[in-house]
């Protein structure tokens, strides 16, 4: 049965050609795109997912219009007053930090020098990305300036 299905097929295949590439070319473009839709979903839900209560983390962001209100630009660290405004609004929320930076500095010394971007954050980061530490007390890590 499989068999004579098969050359049935095959045989409307090469009779219609033209109509069959179409259709084969459609079906390997439709399963491309689902393929690669379903891989970026992917990606999506599993970002930044090895922390303990990932669920629970969010970003604020800011959102920049023009006088039409269309949305021009988006930047990550909306301002130093909005973590007081979160806190003082929404008793929920656990914790709180502000993160800042993002700036190229050169780190050298006599003989190496290299690149890195910058990051500065409050010391509440620690409790909410749950990195393990190799050495010293995370409850004490950031209260000290430049640490």
């Amino acid at each position: 049965m499989f068999r004579l299905n098969l050359k049935i097929a095959l045989r409307n295949l090469w009779r219609n050609k033209t109509s069959s590439v179409i259709n084969i070319i459609g079906l390997a473009v439709g399963l491309s795109a689902c393929l690669l839709l379903l891989l970026y979903v992917n990606y999506e839900m599993n970002f930044d997912r090895h922390f303990k209560d990932a669920d629970k983390i969010y970003q604020v962001m800011t959102n920049f219009q023009d006088a039409s209100g269309n949305i021009t630009s988006t930047r990550t660290s909306p301002g130093n007053g909005i973590a007081m405004a979160i806190r003082s609004k929404i008793p929920e929320v656990d914790a709180i930090t502000r993160i800042a930076g993002g700036n190229e500095s050169l780190i050298s010394n006599k003989e190496n020098g290299f690149k890195k971007v910058d990051l500065f954050a409050d010391p509440e980061i620690l409790k909410i990305f749950n990195y393990e530490f190799i050495a010293g007390n995370p409850d004490f890590a950031l209260n000290t300036p430049i640490t």
